[in-house]
This record gives structure tokens, sequence and C-alpha cells, in this order.
């Protein structure tokens, strides 16, 4: 790719991202609370690896960045409504 092609690229996905917003969307912005997201600081965690096609990951960080939220946390949400529907899993 050249990077005048790359330039078109970007100028192209740019452009849906529409204008900036008013200044009355904007006003007092920086004395709003900041939302809570998330677990609690101090929650133990490990880390959970598994192997996706590339399709499903980009699809999972797309739905992750619309939502606002961490892969983490839309993982969590997806296990929460899978046992809605099939179940809880087996206490061990």
């Amino acid at each position: 790719m050249t990077t005048r092609d790359a330039a078109h690229r970007v100028r192209e996905m740019f452009k849906t991202l529409g204008g900036p917003p008013s200044e009355g969307e904007t006003r007092d912005n920086l004395r709003r609370p900041a939302a809570g997201r998330g677990r609690p600081k101090g929650d133990p965690t490990v880390q959970l690896n598994l192997r996706v096609p590339p399709d499903v990951k980009k699809r999972v960080r797309l739905l992750a960045a619309r939502d606002g939220c961490s892969l983490s946390e839309l993982v969590l949400h997806a296990i929460e409504l899978y046992e809605d529907k099939h179940g809880p899993a087996p206490k061990v």
C-alpha cells in the first residue's frame, strides 16, 4: 500500500465520524463524575487464553468498542446471557 493509498483510506474513515459536538453538549464535562466501569479494584483475576478465528476476534473488539466496555466485560456479559439461556455452570 502506498502512502497515498493509506492517506486516502484514513480520510475516508474520518468522513464517517461526523462533526464535533456542540458547546452545549460538552459544557461541564470535566465537572461530571466519571462513570464506574468493570470490576472493583482488588478483585482477583486470572488469565483466559483461547484461539478463535480472526473474524470472531474482530467482531468481539468491534462490539466492545461500540458499547464502550473492555473485552473482559464483554466476555463476562456473554457468559451471563449464555447461562440465562442454558442454565448455570455446575458448582465445583
